[in-house]
């Protein structure tokens, strides 16, 4: 009867899930006395997942505290098996995790690679603010285009689209409006991503899992989320548990060849 209670203590506990966690399904089955506990990532590319056990009278066959990295579609990966310390005394187990989506142990980007300009052949946009700016850049290596909304958007660099977000209208200049971000992110070959963001609403023009080249037409711009007018935000990042890292980029341009862009100035992205 003992064995049973504390079994029964087992499978009661609660799970917590934190912010940014990328929809990854934490599940458990029993085995005999023991507990086991699963991961399936149902997502298109990989996603890191941060692990944290919290045990009482119980321990783990694996470490308590790990981060490790779901590939694509993966289905009920074990994470552990929890056992009884003490069977004659009632144990119970706690799972917080967060994932991100991608590997976090990614250390590199080619700052050298040359990405394309984000918009049409033949169009001139103005960088509004640039790496660092004063209003919302600071410490962070993202640039703004201004655009009007609709304007199309076109890939930087070949990828994998691993996040497709259109559905928000709204949009004000408060951070209060983050969550209403429409965006696309898209996977490169090295692991890094790039995210476009503010995007018209049901503006995008591909879906999750598809491959896009270099300048394939992917959204239309707008002014959804933390916006206080129309454009795209433009960023690479390393995905990282915390703050992401933001990566430079150099671009193809009409008359500088590859090069960083230069808040306030123009750029015409080349036939």
């Amino acid at each position: 009867m003992l064995r049973l209670i504390i079994i029964f203590l087992v499978l009661a506990t609660a799970l917590t899930q934190r912010a940014h966690s990328q929809n990854i399904q934490i599940s458990y089955e029993n085995d005999g006395y023991d507990a086991l506990v699963y991961a399936t990532n149902p997502h298109v590319c990989s996603v890191s997942l941060q692990l944290d056990l919290q045990l009482t009278n119980m321990k783990s066959d694996s470490p308590t505290d790990q981060i490790l990295v779901l590939p694509p579609q993966t289905n009920k990966k074990l994470l552990a098996r929890l056992s009884s310390i003490d069977p004659y005394k009632p144990g119970n187990y706690h799972v917080q995790y967060e994932a991100k989506y991608g590997d976090v142990n990614i250390t590199a980007h080619d700052d050298n690679y040359p990405y394309e300009l984000p918009y049409a052949k033949g169009t001139t946009m103005t960088v509004h603010q640039g790496y660092n700016g004063r209003y919302s850049h600071s410490g962070v290596k993202a640039i703004d285009f201004n655009m009007k909304v609709g304007t199309p958007i076109h890939a930087a660099r070949d990828g994998l689209v691993i996040k497709v977000e259109d559905r928000n209208s709204k949009g004000c200049n408060s951070p209060s409006c983050h969550k209403y971000n429409n965006m696309v992110v898209i996977q490169h070959a090295d692991g890094s991503m790039a995210i476009y963001s503010h995007l018209k609403q049901k503006g995008a023009r591909v879906s999750e899992g598809q491959k896009v080249k270099a300048g394939d037409l992917i959204a239309l711009s707008g002014k959804t989320g933390y916006a206080s007018g129309p454009h795209l935000h433009f960023m690479v990042i390393l995905p990282r548990f915390g703050d992401n890292i933001t990566v430079p980029t150099k671009f193809r341009t009409l008359h500088s060849g590859y090069t960083l862009l230069v808040e306030k100035e123009e750029y015409t992205r080349p036939y």
